[in-house]
């Protein structure tokens, strides 16, 4: 559980009472995963002496490990559950739960605006009936638009990824339903008009929705788990929807897939050569993505 402290030391600066910040710091520097530097909130004098005494190098090691590990999360193409192959595919379940549990504690982590706490996480695994409905409804809305042979092609695809994760943000009561359409009732496999955020309350409830995901599939790199973040048709249809039990307040802000070893791996000898090269991108970063106002 690579990245659990260092997000769990951010969220806990002013969440909890100055004695649990303390107990928490000393637990979670005794476990094998160590936090990356003392809480700069609770640097009394004890503490304050623990930090001095710590190394400023292995700072800046852990420093560089938690930036590289976020510069080295790329989007997964093989998505099957290739881990080891001397693990039954029991084990390899319940590592992946594991793994999971952990990334949900990454995203509960996330920013939240007046503490709304909008979204939650359905998991569904491959051994599972609705893992094998979700395949259906995937093959069933490329029919529709494409070959059926490349229909089969993505449902037998779909089937062997390993897990899928449903992020969903729960808007209020009062908000327009999300499962309804203006005119004809689109049919079962037919994409539900797009409908945006109404208010600043559910853009901002959106917007750490995908904080939490993001935390999500950084936690998921960590243990060295493959993920996809998935949109398109297949979750904006009403099939998927009464798959996952959706109410029609309810928004699918993704389909995470989840699968076999990273093709980067993080801590790897050609981690360097891949983080350092960034992917092609349209926009420099000095002048453009980051800008200095006079």
């Amino acid at each position: 559980a690579t990245l659990l402290p260092f997000i769990m030391s951010r969220h806990l600066r002013r969440s909890l009472p100055l004695y649990r910040r303390q107990q928490l710091y000393y637990a979670l520097n005794e476990s094998s995963v160590k936090v990356t530097r003392p809480f700069p909130a609770i640097c009394n004098r004890q503490l304050s002496s623990i930090q001095q005494s710590s190394s400023s190098a292995a700072d800046n090691n852990n420093a560089e490990s938690m930036q590289s590990l976020i510069k080295s999360r790329r989007t997964g193409t093989s998505l099957v559950f290739t881990l080891d192959d001397d693990r039954s595919e029991e084990e390899e379940e319940e590592f992946l739960k594991q793994a999971i549990h952990r990334a949900i504690q990454c995203a509960e982590m996330a920013p939240n605006h007046k503490r709304t706490e909008p979204f939650s996480f359905l998991q569904i695994l491959n051994s599972s009936s609705t893992a094998k409905d979700v395949a259906e409804i995937a093959y069933q809305v490329a029919a529709r638009t494409r070959s059926v042979p490349v229909a089969r092609k993505k449902k037998e695809k779909w089937s062997q990824i390993p897990a899928f994760l449903v992020t969903l943000v729960h808007e209020n009561q009062n908000a327009s339903s999300l499962d309804s359409s203006d005119g004809e009732t689109p049919k079962n496999y037919d994409a539900l008009p797009y409908a945006p955020p109404e208010t600043e309350r559910q853009l901002e409830d959106y917007a750490s929705a995908s904080s939490a995901i993001q935390n999500v599939l950084l936690s998921l790199h960590s243990d060295g788990i493959s993920t996809k973040w998935a949109t398109g048709p297949v979750i904006a249809t009403r099939a998927f929807r009464n798959l996952i039990d959706a109410k029609p307040t309810d928004r699918v802000a993704a389909l995470i897939m989840l699968g076999g070893v990273d093709s980067i791996q993080f801590g790897s000898e050609k981690e360097e050569t891949i983080t350092t090269a960034r992917r092609q991108r349209k926009r420099e970063l000095d002048g453009d993505l980051l800008r200095s106002l006079p």
